[in-house]
């Protein structure tokens, strides 16, 4: 829900222990690049909803970046396969970031990835100048 309620520009508040935090669970309240998108990331909309796929987009505080969230909400898995220009990207970016994992992708002319059931890839792109 994390990577739903920062492309939505929602407060984050956590109501926990913090001393007492997994690890996990510290990764994922403290990923700047997550909490970057909920503070600076404008232009948010919706740019693909079929059945249970949901793809979010907005734009970054920095020229050329943006950021891609792909939203598995089906019971089952999920391959998603959608070139850039489908979803409001005229080009394909010269780099991609996994901001959950970490990853980054060689230049590709479309998302490919497969998500598990009820799950999200949040990507941030760099387009090419």
């Amino acid at each position: 829900m994390i990577s739903l309620w920062s492309m939505l520009h929602s407060p984050l508040i956590f109501g926990g222990d913090l001393a007492s935090l997994d690890p996990f669970t510290l990764a994922l309240i403290t990923n700047s690049d997550v909490l970057a998108i909920d503070q600076h990331a404008t232009n948010t909309k919706i740019a693909y909803s079929k059945d249970d796929l949901h793809i979010w987009t907005s734009k970054g505080q920095q020229a050329g970046v943006g950021y891609v969230a792909v939203f598995n909400f089906s019971d089952s898995p999920a391959t998603v396969h959608m070139k850039w220009s489908q979803i409001g990207f005229p080009d394909p970016p010269a780099r991609v970031d996994e901001l959950w994992t970490h990853k980054t992708w060689d230049p590709s002319p479309a998302i490919d990835t497969s998500l598990a059931a009820h799950s999200v890839a949040l990507y941030e792109l760099e387009s090419r100048r």
